[in-house]
Order: structure tokens, then C-alpha cells, then sequence
């Protein structure tokens, strides 16, 4: 199959792309980016009526708990957090996928693959994830998240909320120290 008919139909795709460019020309116009007469007769229509973005075609609902769903036409699922920043999408082939505002990104191939992560900023190989039960603050709950440790610290992402939550390595305490003082967890 190729990279045409996976994205839809390469027929509206080749009209979107030229509706495109013929928004930006009618921009340019009006603008005066044209050259002398072309400026001063600029259409008065909208150069964006004829452009239809068939990347982003959703349904999108809110949550009880402020995130956000989106239902994509190709079967992909997304879950935005917009106070974290985090985005979790599920999509048709099994892959799965959780962005962090760090530049950080979980991967999973297929259900029951190993849970990678890997750095879009700095790079290098990816690290292992794992799924926990954590409890992230003093007067909630065990929840389960995923966990992975880097030069940064502990990394964890609640399941249910995306809420993300890190705490560094000069904070953690070992869990037998019982009259040590709680950790100061870092809210992202």
C-alpha cells in the first residue's frame, strides 16, 4: 500500500494540497505580496473556504476529570491532559503511544510488547517502562501508572488522570526509612 492511500483518499489529498496553494497565492495578494495590478484586485472571497484538513478529522469530547477525547476517522483514540501536557493515543494496529511535554515518549508495538522510552530531545537508546501501583501524594489513593527511571529521576504517569508526576533521585528515600521526611514530588 502506498503512502497516499494510507493517509485517505490521494484524490482529496491532491485537491486539499492544491486548495493550499491557492490560499497562499490569494494570501500573498492580499497581503501585497504580489506584484503591482495582481495586489490592488485581490479577491474578496476566503482563500481558506476550500481547504479541509483531513489529518485532523475528530470527534472530540471532555471528561469528568478536565481531559479531553478524541476519536479520530482512522480508529485512532487520543486522551489529552492539558494541565500535564501529557497525550496518550491508542491506534487501530495496536500501537500505543504516551507523549510527554519533556520530549519523552512511551512506545508499545503490539499489547504484551515491552513498554520502551525513548528521548526525542537528547536521543540514545530507549529504557524500559514499567506499570506500577503508586501513590502519588500523601492523601490519595494507590493508582496504577507507568514508571521508568532516568539520569532525571523516577518518572511517573497516572493511568486514569495523565497527571505526571517526577521525583529526583536526591528526594527519594529508601522505603524503610520510617522517620525520614516525605519526598517532595515535582508536578509537572
Amino acid at each position: 500500500m502506498d503512502a497516499l492511500n494510507m493517509l485517505g483518499n490521494s484524490k482529496d489529498l491532491i485537491r486539499g494540497f492544491a486548495a493550499l496553494l491557492a490560499a497562499i497565492e490569494q494570501a500573498n495578494a492580499l497581503v501585497g505580496g504580489g506584484s503591482g495590478s495582481q495586489a490592488q484586485s485581490a479577491p474578496s472571497v476566503n482563500p481558506f473556504a476550500n481547504i479541509n484538513d483531513t489529518f485532523t478529522s475528530y470527534e472530540e469530547q471532555e471528561l469528568p476529570n478536565g481531559n479531553k477525547l478524541r476519536r479520530y476517522d482512522s480508529g485512532a483514540v487520543r486522551v489529552i491532559n492539558p494541565r500535564s501536557g501529557i497525550v496518550q493515543e491508542e491506534r487501530p494496529n495496536g500501537n500505543f503511544l504516551v507523549s510527554m511535554p519533556t520530549g519523552r515518549v512511551l512506545f508499545q508495538e503490539q499489547p504484551g510488547y515491552p513498554l520502551l522510552v525513548f528521548n526525542s530531545v537528547q536521543g540514545g537508546p530507549p529504557i524500559l517502562a514499567r506499570v506500577c501501583i503508586v501513590q502519588l501524594g500523601t492523601g490519595s489513593e494507590a493508582q496504577p501508572a507507568f514508571q521508568f527511571e532516568d539520569e532525571d529521576g523516577n518518572h511517573f504517569v497516572d493511568l486514569d488522570s495523565l497527571r505526571y508526576v517526577k521525583v529526583a533521585h536526591n528526594q527519594m528515600q529508601p522505603a524503610t526509612a520510617v522517620s525520614a521526611p516525605a519526598p517532595q514530588l515535582q508536578v509537572a
